[in-house]
C-alpha cells in the first residue's frame, strides 16, 4: 500500500480472499474485500467502528462461513457514540450487508414495535462499555450467535442480551441486562452470569435448550463479581468456570461447576434434526454458491450430546444467481444504499485495451465479479462474465453496458452520458454502433439483476423441530483516493 494511507490493518487473509481496513482522510475507517488474485479490493463497508485503542467492531462468525457482522457510522458526527451507530449483517463474505431483524416480542411476551428499515437491531461490540461478551459465536455450536444490544433507529445504551439461533437471520430477546455468557457440550449448555458492569451476584443462569428459557443455580454464599465465565476449549463438556472475587478486600476467587447432572440421558439419533443456513433473498437456499446442511440437536429435548459428539454435514454445490456477485473493480453502489445496483464509479481509472490501437476487439466488463470464495457453477453465470465486444477508434474507452433496471452509461475519454446512444452515435462509426447496439440488446434482453427487489432476510430450515413454529474497488495504489467514506412439546430443563 502506498505510504500516503495513514494506516491499514489486514483481518484476514486465506486462500481465496484478504479483508484489509483502511484509514482515510477525516479519520474513517472502510473494508476493502480482495479478488481472489489479492491484487483488486472492492469497497465493502464504508465507516466501520473503531476506537482510538483500535477496538474494531468487525466480527467474522464462527462456524458459518462468509458471515460477517459490523457496526458502521451512520453520521458525519462520530463523537456521538449513542446516536450514530448501526450494526449490519453480512451473509457472503462482505458483498452485500443489511441491518440485524429485530425480534417481534421481548422477553415478557409485549409486541416490539420495530419495523426495518428505520428500526431494526444493533449491537454492542468491541469499541464500547460492554464489550466482556463482545458478539459471541463457537466452531462447536454453528447458528448461534450471543450478543448485548438495543433495539431502535441506532445504537443505544442499557442493552439486553440477545440470541440469533439461525446464524443472525432472526433474533430474539433472551435476557433482560448484561450478562457474561458461554457454551458447553457442542452448544447444548448455556451459562450466563451477572456482568460486572452492573452487579455482584449469587446466582448464575443455565439453559439446556438454546436459551429458550433458563434456570437459577447458587454457586456462591457471598456476592462475587463475576468478570468471565469459561470452559475447555472447544466447548465439549458440561464444566463451567467463573472467575472473580468479592469488592471487600478483593482477592482472586475461581469456582467450577459440572452440569451434567441437569441432563437426563444422552442423546440419540431421534434427538437431532437437519438445519441448512440460507438467505431467504434467493430460490436456491444457498450461500455462497454452496447448500450446507448441518445436524443440530433438538432445543425442546434435553439431552447430553457428550465430549465424543461427532456433529454431522452434508454439502453441495449450487448453481450461480445474482447472489453470488458483487461490485467489480471500478464500479460500486451508493453510500449506505445496499440494494442498489453496482454503477460505475468514474474516480477510478480503468485501464484501455484499446488505446493502442492493435486490437480489434477487448473482453468488456458487466460491472460484477463472483464473490471470493463463492463456489456456484453454472446457472446464471454466463451472465455476468466478461463479454467480447469490438474496439471503436484508437483514443476512445470501450463502452460500459449496464444491467437492465440501471441508469446507462457510457463513456468516452473523459465523458460520461446517461444517453448511451447518442454518446455512442456522437464517438462511434456506423459499424461500430451496429454491432455494440447488438451487444446491448442481447444483454439487456438476458441479463437479470435482482438487486433492487430484495427484502430483509428471513429464515427456513429444514425438518424444523415443532418448537420453531412458535463495490467500489481498487487497486492498493488507488486506495488512498478513496476517502470517506423429553421430549415433550415444551423445551424442558429438568
Amino acid at each position: 500500500l502506498p505510504p500516503s494511507l495513514s494506516s491499514y490493518l489486514v483481518i484476514r487473509i486465506n486462500d481465496v480472499q484478504a479483508l484489509v481496513i483502511v484509514e482515510h482522510a477525516g479519520g474513517f475507517y472502510n473494508l476493502y474485500l480482495s479478488d481472489e488474485s489479492g491484487v483488486y479490493y472492492s469497497l465493502s463497508l464504508r465507516d466501520l467502528v473503531i476506537d482510538s485503542d483500535y477496538n474494531i467492531d468487525l466480527e467474522l462468525i464462527e462456524g458459518l462461513n462468509g458471515t460477517l457482522v459490523a457496526n458502521q457510522y451512520t453520521r458525519e458526527d462520530t463523537s456521538d457514540l449513542a446516536s450514530s451507530i448501526r450494526t449490519v449483517i453480512s451473509l457472503d463474505n462482505g458483498g452485500f450487508w443489511e441491518g440485524l431483524l429485530p425480534p417481534d416480542e421481548d422477553i415478557n411476551g409485549d409486541t416490539i414495535n420495530c419495523e426495518p428499515p428505520n428500526c431494526s437491531l444493533h449491537l454492542h461490540m468491541d469499541s464500547t462499555n460492554y464489550a466482556r461478551l463482545g458478539v459471541y459465536s463457537t466452531e462447536s455450536a454453528p447458528g448461534i450467535i450471543v450478543a448485548h444490544g438495543t433495539i431502535g433507529i441506532e445504537l443505544s445504551t442499557n442493552p439486553d442480551l440477545f440470541i440469533s439461533r439461525d446464524g443472525g437471520v432472526t433474533w430474539e430477546q433472551t435476557l433482560a441486562g448484561s450478562w457474561g455468557v458461554n457454551l458447553a457440550d457442542h452448544g447444548g449448555l448455556m451459562v450466563a452470569a451477572k456482568d460486572y458492569h452492573q452487579e455482584q451476584s449469587t446466582v448464575l443462569k443455565y439453559s439446556c435448550n438454546e436459551g429458550y428459557s433458563w434456570r437459577d443455580f447458587t454457586f456462591s454464599s457471598t456476592d462475587i463479581t463475576v468478570y468471565g465465565v469459561v470452559t475447555e476449549p472447544g466447548q465439549h463438556t458440561t464444566i463451567m468456570s467463573l472467575y472473580g472475587g468479592s469488592w471487600d478486600n478483593f482477592k482472586w476467587t475461581v469456582i467450577t461447576v459440572d452440569f451434567a447432572n441437569i441432563f437426563p440421558r444422552q442423546c440419540d439419533d431421534q434427538d437431532y434434526y437437519d438445519w441448512r443456513p440460507w438467505d431467504e433473498r434467493t430460490e436456491s437456499q444457498c450461500l455462497l454458491g454452496s447448500s450446507i446442511t448441518i445436524e443440530r440437536r433438538k432445543p425442546q429435548i434435553c439431552c447430553l450430546n457428550g465430549r465424543d459428539y461427532d456433529r454431522e454435514f452434508d454439502y453441495h454445490i449450487c448453481d450461480c444467481t445474482s447472489e453470488d456477485y458483487e461490485c467489480d473493480y471500478g464500479f460500486a453502489r451508493p453510500m449506505y444504499d445496499y440494494y442498489a445496483p453496482c454503477m460505475r464509479d468514474h474516480a477510478i481509472e480503468l485501464p484501455n485495451p484499446c488505446a493502442d490501437g492493435k486490437n480489434k476487439t477487448y473482453m468488456a466488463n458487466t460491472g460484477y465479479r463472483k464473490i471470493a470464495g463463492d463456489v456456484c457453477t453454472g446457472g446464471e453465470e454466463i451472465l455476468f462474465q466478461r463479454f467480447e465486444a469490438p474496439c471503436c477508434g484508437d483514443d476512445t474507452l470501450p463502452p460500459f453496458f449496464p444491467p437492465p433496471n440501471q441508469p446507462g452509461q457510457t463513456v468516452s475519454g473523459k465523458v460520461a452520458s446517461k444517453g448511451p446512444l447518442a454518446a455512442v452515435g456522437a464517438l462511434l462509426g456506423v459499424a461500430c454502433l451496429m454491432a455494440l447496439v447488438f451487444l446491448a440488446m442481447f444483454i439487456i434482453v438476458t441479463l437479470k439483476y435482482r438487486a433492487t427487489t430484495r427484502n430483509y432476510i428471513r429464515v427456513a430450515t429444514a425438518e424444523e423441530p415443532a418448537l420453531f413454529g412458535s463495490s467500489q474497488q481498487d487497486t492498493p495504489e488507488n486506495l488512498a483516493s478513496m476517502a470517506g467514506e423429553e421430549e415433550d412439546d415444551k423445551p424442558l430443563i429438568p
